[in-house]
């Protein structure tokens, strides 16, 4: 360890006992965080993405035909789905299967098809 003195930088000196608002940016650079809604097997999904879908969704199974199943990019329209990055179409599909379990989807689950994609019906 050699003998340098770890005070002695460029630099201004900033007292030890300055005040945290002193330091604090004039404007907040944090995202705004949404609260998160658990899903199963561990996952979560921001509140306000799950509230997106869940509208979307809501729009769109107007359109929907009955008596046909459908996979989570037909509930909420192809257009809009392809808008969606990997990531976020795995999420969606996620809030698809949470919202209808909890009856805030008209939709029943008709389990995984042989592609291992859920199959949703209207009710």
């Amino acid at each position: 360890m050699s003998n340098q003195d770890f005070d002695a930088h460029e630099g201004e000196r900033i007292p030890t006992n300055a005040s945290t608002e002193a330091t604090k940016p004039e404007t907040d650079t944090n995202p705004v965080q949404f609260p998160l809604v658990m899903l199963a097997g561990g996952f979560a999904v921001d509140a306000k993405f799950m509230e997106v879908i869940r509208l979307q969704a809501l729009d769109h199974i107007p359109l929907l035909k009955a008596d046909t199943a459908y996979e989570a990019a037909g509930i909420v329209g192809e257009q809009f789905w392809n808008l969606l990055s990997k990531a976020e179409t795995l999420q969606a599909g996620r809030c698809i299967t949470y919202l209808t379990q909890r009856d805030q989807l008209p939709l029943v689950d008709l389990g995984k098809g042989g592609d291992n994609h859920k199959r949703y019906m209207l009710k």
